[in-house]
């Protein structure tokens, strides 16, 4: 079915209560992290729309508030940080790969490959490329970042980013000649390019810690940062199924689910939102392992282990509201659970 077909479609679903581990909560300076951060793309990003609109829509996302609901308890400098690191990660998995944008540097795979080149070479302290439209941006906000980090911190994000860059490449890879993935090979990507995993990296330096001894040494830490990645990743997939689907993209947890196990659509909410609960309950698990440990009597690893949890229930909460994942013009009425209706330019969550 073609994505022209699919605008005439309505689906619709019952979304199960899915549950959170901690009330969602804010930075105490929330507004001002994000309205500072804003005003950064405004300047920083406008390059890359030709249409104002369009950065406008961007903006309608609200990155910042996902930053100040994942880390309400990091230092506030090093959270406008990450706010704008979000941002520009935003608007790169936007357009780096979207076809339809006039400086999509890799809609295919050979120009995907030169954006992870050009951006890893301005991580590894090369000048940006004159002809690279995101090097200036993309050297001032790794400039700024890195000043106060740890040595091995930034090796860590500069690693992180790479296989988030990575991974989006390899998607543009497989859409040139699938549109179907198995689930088991499908997460395998989608741990690189949904991941997020310079979040986490993000997270211990707003927190001003450094945790990279303890989970080279900790098969649990690395458990616990697995369990995390998967969440966001079936969260983000739940949320954000009525843009992929009306794309006909199949870089889906949903799609792949309903292709693998050959589910209906509601057959596959329900086994995603199954997954999730189990993927909180052994984060659960895995963290009271941890803090009954003499590695969870630390301040720093508690503090961690803390900030993970509002990771999941901050990145919930954003999922719900956003309009980058529910339509232009979408305003939570506060459900969390009910009848969706997929529209192709919105959805919509009505009492059951």
């Amino acid at each position: 079915m073609t994505s022209s077909t699919r605008q005439a479609e309505v689906l619709t679903f019952r979304l199960p209560d899915i549950g959170r581990l901690l009330p969602a909560t804010a930075h105490v300076q929330a507004d001002r992290i994000e309205a500072a951060s804003e005003q950064w793309a405004r300047s920083a990003l406008a390059f890359n729309f030709t249409d104002p609109d369009a950065l406008e829509k961007l903006l309608e996302g609200r990155v910042g508030r996902w930053c100040v609901l994942t880390n309400p308890n990091g230092d506030a400098r090093r959270l406008r940080h990450q706010c704008d690191l979000s941002h520009f990660i935003l608007m790169s998995d936007d357009t780096f790969f979207d076809a339809s944008h006039p400086l999509a540097l890799g809609a295919d795979p050979g120009r995907a490959r030169y954006v992870v080149d050009q951006v890893m070479g301005i991580l590894d302290g090369a000048a940006p490329d004159a002809d690279f439209p995101y090097g200036r941006a993309a050297h001032e906000l790794w400039q700024r970042i890195t000043a106060a980090m740890t040595p091995t911190l930034r090796e860590r994000l500069k690693s992180a980013i790479h296989d988030f860059l990575r991974g989006a490449a390899d998607e543009v890879a497989l859409r040139a000649v699938t549109n179907t993935l198995d689930y088991e090979n499908f997460i395998a990507l989608r741990e690189y390019s949904a991941g997020a995993v310079f979040s986490f990296v993000m997270l211990e330096y707003t927190l001003g810690i450094d945790l990279t001894e303890d989970f080279a040494a900790s098969p649990e830490l690395r458990e616990i940062e697995r369990r995390v990645i998967h969440h966001q990743i079936l969260v983000n997939d739940l949320f954000s199924f009525r843009n992929e689907y009306f794309a006909d993209d199949p870089m889906n947890t949903l799609t792949a689910l309903r292709h693998t196990e050959k589910l209906s659509l509601q057959g596959a909410v329900d086994r995603l939102c199954h997954m999730l609960r189990e993927t909180e309950d052994a984060f659960d698990h895995e963290r009271d392992r941890i803090l009954t440990s003499e590695l969870g009597r630390r301040p720093d690893v508690r503090a961690y282990l803390t900030e993970m949890r509002h990771m999941m229930s901050g990145n919930l909460e954003f999922s719900y509201f956003t309009p980058r994942y529910n339509g232009r013009g979408h305003v939570w009425n506060g459900l969390t659970t009910g009848t969706v209706t997929l529209l192709p330019d919105l959805t919509l969550l009505t009492p059951a």
